[in-house]
């Protein structure tokens, strides 16, 4: 595909780097429109997806596009066959997923609290509000095609399988992820001609505020009162809410271990969630749920103890802090009340006395030949006479041709060939051209030594050595000013090299034989355990491996099913391993901070005799100069007497 042109109807777009690939089709940058990027389907469009393109192409809408990367032109082979179309590049964004690991927010959103999950809550309602005000419906909501950045900003991707109105007819969405699919369309078995609702829509975003809200919870994901087996699908088809406050009845499911109470949000947001899980009508729509979340986001107050953790101000306590302490929960890291160690304190105390000072490069200025009392050249009594006897020798030579041509008829060509010769054969001529040659090599010779001379005093040779010690030593300083950043990255790597342990060792109880995954059926199951896939921790394999039957749609059901399984997981600290790692860590720092003062320190005193020595040497050079300039003024002044004398 790379190097490919596409014709669209707005212009060329030739397909460079690959960017990413999906279960329908990949996804290219394009070189000269940095701001799109092109989405070319793996098999043939047909004809009725085509169209949908077209409509979603025309209909394109800057407000559109502030929420998703939104189809702006089909383009075509160059057979003139429609396999895909441009649209928004989104860039710095992350799969809204993220925000659900606690490891995830430190490592992509390390100053994000629980407000900025609250704020993404609201954003998500805004844009949903506006794709449905274009009559809009996204039909398939999941985790995965949903994006944020830094500001809590949302982007749809995916937006070909929306649910788009023409007119009187709909371009239907006819896929989804059972998590996200309310139950009334659960009981259908395909979601082919289905028409999906404002209603619908509101499930699946519901499923997702809660799950922000919730630290990636998945509503209908409880535990079990009952001997049935009930997975998340069964509990979305019975309405059996595991957050419900409904006491009536008997329940099935109970909020799971080790989660966040229902009481910690606010009362009207689970008169919400009630209405948006227990029943199929009046769902409460986006605009609804925005103005609730903006209520909440102004209750929300700061812990004391931390500047990530908010929580609501009806709460008696910080309810992160309480995890922490009374249950070794960590939902939100924060660095605040780890301080540095020993090793790396007292940096810029170290580096404020080293100052790195280039030698001074002087601007030489010649001084005037008058301020010099130059010698005259004295030129040989015999040199004034060289040039007169020179031609009175060819005027005498003349003659004699003269005479020899009118008395003995001599051919008046020899007589010329006779008189050339002997212009040049004498030996007067020849010896003043090497004297003169002699005094100009001697000026050649006295400006090159003090051009290069001049040179050396404005940029001695040493000064290339000092600026290459100059930069080893800023090497190290960068390194060793470093040491507080390092420390914390690699601290980092430790909190997250143990999370992440913890998470494998939870998911590997998880076996892929024993539950119900889209798509994923027995035949399918045994083609993975054969690869060596047998648990959910084992799904990761698959970024590495290709396995038959396995392909893009396949892989993104199993990595859904992971990301489900692990949003029940609670990171605990092992503080005792945290600390061990972090000793050692700051006993390794420590040592390389001591080896780094020392060579900071040798550099610096290498430098110092290095600038000791170049100021020195152009100390020496400077006093050379004068003379050497005297000598190059002489050189010329006695050139041109000699030319003036004996020219």
């Amino acid at each position: 595909m790379t190097g490919k042109n596409y014709i669209g109807d707005h212009g060329t777009y030739p397909a460079g780097r690959e960017l990413g690939r999906g279960g329908e089709g990949n996804v290219f940058e394009i070189p000269n429109n940095p701001s799109l990027v092109l989405k070319i389907y793996n098999t043939p469009v047909p004809p009725t997806k085509v169209r949908k393109l077209r409509i979603m192409a025309f209909r394109s809408d800057t407000k559109i596009e502030q929420y998703a990367a939104w189809p702006t032109d089909v383009v075509k082979d160059s057979s003139g066959i429609v396999v895909g179309f441009t649209m928004r590049k989104l860039s710095n964004y992350v799969p809204l997923h993220m925000l659900f690991s606690p490891m995830d927010r430190k490592r992509i959103f390390p100053e994000k609290g629980y407000d900025f999950l609250v704020h993404v809550s609201r954003n998500l309602c805004a844009a949903f509000h506006t794709l449905h005000s274009f009559d809009l419906i996204v039909g398939d909501v999941n985790e995965g095609n949903i994006l944020v950045d830094q500001r809590g900003m949302i982007a749809f991707i995916d937006c070909d399988s929306f649910q788009v109105r023409e007119g009187s007819n709909y371009h239907f969405c006819e896929v989804g992820v059972p998590p996200y699919t309310p139950p009334e369309l659960l009981a259908i078995q395909s979601f082919d001609g289905v028409l999906r609702t404002v209603n619908t829509d509101s499930f699946s975003m519901a499923v997702l505020i809660f799950q922000l809200l919730f630290l990636g919870r998945h509503p209908f994901a409880g535990k079990n009162l009952t001997s049935e087996e009930i997975d998340i699908e069964t509990a979305i088809r019975q309405y059996l809410y595991a957050y419900s406050q409904n006491s009536t009845g008997r329940r099935k499911l109970s909020p799971p271990n080790d989660s966040l109470p229902a009481a910690n949000i606010s009362s009207g947001m689970t008169v919400l969630f009630s209405r948006a899980f227990e029943q199929e009508r009046d769902r409460p729509g986006p605009v609804e749920w925005g103005r609730e979340l903006e209520q909440f986001s102004k209750v929300l107050i700061q812990c004391t103890k931390s500047k990530i953790h908010k929580y609501s101000k009806h709460l008696p306590k910080c309810p992160w802090c309480e995890f922490k302490e009374t249950r070794n929960i960590v939902f939100f890291f924060d660095d605040d009340a780890v301080g540095q160690v020993a090793a790396i304190k007292d940096i810029d105390t170290f580096i404020n006395g080293f100052r790195i000072e280039r030698p001074n490069t002087p601007n030489y200025q010649p001084v005037p030949a008058e301020s010099y009392n130059l010698d005259y050249f004295t030129i040989k009594p015999v040199y004034r006479n060289f040039k007169k006897f020179h031609w009175l020798s060819i005027l005498l030579a003349s003659s004699i041709s003269i005479w020899l041509f009118s008395t003995y008829n001599v051919a008046p060509f020899a007589c010329i060939i006779g008189v050339i010769t002997l212009h040049f054969a004498l030996p007067w001529r020849r010896h003043l051209k090497a004297v003169a040659n002699r005094l100009e090599n001697e000026v050649s010779t006295k400006k090159k030594l003090l051009k290069s001379t001049i040179e050396e005093y404005v940029a001695p040779s040493e000064l290339k050595t000092f600026d290459q010690k100059a930069a080893q030593m800023q090497s190290l300083v960068r390194e060793f000013k470093g040491l507080p950043l390092e420390f914390t990255k690699r601290k980092s790597e430790i909190e997250s090299n143990l999370y992440n342990s913890q998470l494998q060792s939870y998911l590997s109880n998880f076996y892929i034989r024993n539950y119900k995954i889209p798509q994923i059926g027995d035949a399918r199951k045994q083609s993975l355990i054969a690869a060596g896939i047998r648990t959910a921790a084992e799904i990761s394999k698959l970024r590495s491996k290709s396995i038959k039957g396995i392909g893009p749609t396949y892989e993104q059901n199993l990595y859904t099913w992971q990301r489900q399984v692990a949003s029940n997981f609670v990171y605990k600290p092992d503080h005792s391993s945290i600390a061990r790692e972090i000793d050692r860590l700051s006993a390794e720092l420590a040592q390389k901070k001591v080896k780094l003062e020392s060579q900071i320190k040798a550099e610096y005193m290498s430098l110092n005799y290095l600038k000791a020595g170049i100021k020195t040497k152009q100390n020496q050079i400077n006093t050379r100069l004068d003379q050497l300039q005297r000598e190059a003024y002489q050189a010329e002044l006695d050139l041109e007497q000699f030319r003036k004398l004996a020219g």
